[in-house]
């Protein structure tokens, strides 16, 4: 009975722990969109059902200023030719605007602070983005996929990012973000006093034959060079302590070079880093 009673208790507890969590906002209605009201009273769209070619985003449904672009709100859309975001919009989540197949152009507008991870991969004809000063949190690569994607423009005086020969780093951690698929490089040399290579940062570059990698990166983090069709010869610097998972899958031709040294967080890469070269994992099986 004691054990009952006991088990009855430990459950009421968990139901009041997560009570909370089962609270979900109301979804609301306007026009085309769908939006739940943030303890503000300003709106998060989570769904855009129109099929607008020329898209306004509004600065307000309801009289309740927009805000949030939630994940996947407006993904994916093949009708956008042209969107413009309200100047209201502080943060655009992940993969809000994914797969809008026919957006040619970008612009972040002035006041919008954080773009979550692959807020606009796979706008597979995206050539052009313009970052406002405001965008300092960038999530991981937030253009992967993007096939024609060639200039993206940030100020000199950008506080937080710099784009180097075409190519999107963030200051703070010298992470490189994004190399632009529609570059077109066949050989890249990663600038000296990067540290980081972010997330998917070469995802699918197929036309990426070899590059470089300087003794200043200590990280290279998951998925980093995926579906790098073209790839064949690659060196890892002893100073690398960090390779995420997938980091290098799916390049089909490509040879690496590395020592155990390179290597120290070795769990971190021990499955699927070098997915389709199994030989390469046999000194991690110690």
């Amino acid at each position: 009975m004691k054990a009952r009673l006991f088990s009855f208790f430990i459950i009421l507890l968990i139901g009041a722990a997560l009570l909370p969590f089962a609270e979900a906002s109301e979804t609301l209605t306007f026009g085309d969109y769908q939006y739940i009201l943030e303890d503000d009273g300003s709106a998060l769209i989570t769904k855009y059902a129109g099929k607008e070619m020329e898209l306004v985003i509004p600065p307000a449904l309801d009289g309740h200023p927009v805000t949030e672009i939630g994940a996947w709100a407006f993904s994916p859309n093949d009708r956008v030719t042209s969107l413009t975001i309200p100047g209201t919009v502080r943060s655009i989540g992940e993969y809000a605007f994914a797969r809008c197949t026919q957006l040619t152009s970008l612009t972040i507008p002035e006041g919008t602070t954080s773009i979550g991870d692959a807020a606009f991969s796979h706008c597979y004809i995206l050539r052009e983005v313009f970052i406002p000063d405001t965008l300092t949190q960038v999530g991981w690569n937030p253009f992967s996929g993007c096939q024609k994607l060639t200039s993206i423009h940030v100020s000199p005086s950008h506080p937080a990012l710099e784009v180097i020969d075409g190519v999107l780093f963030g200051k703070a951690e010298h992470r490189l973000i994004c190399c632009p698929l529609g570059l077109g490089l066949t050989a890249y040399d990663i600038p000296q006093g990067t540290e980081v290579i972010g997330k998917l940062a070469f995802f699918e570059y197929f036309s990426l034959t070899s590059f470089t990698i300087p003794d200043s990166v200590t990280t290279i983090e998951e998925e980093a060079f995926w579906y790098c069709h073209g790839l064949t010869n690659v060196t890892i610097p002893d100073t690398v302590t960090y390779i995420g998972s997938y980091a290098f899958s799916h390049c089909g031709v490509l040879t690496l070079t590395v020592t155990e040294d390179s290597c120290a967080e070795r769990h971190c890469i021990k499955y699927g880093v070098f997915y389709r070269y199994p030989d390469y994992l046999d000194w991690l099986d110690d």
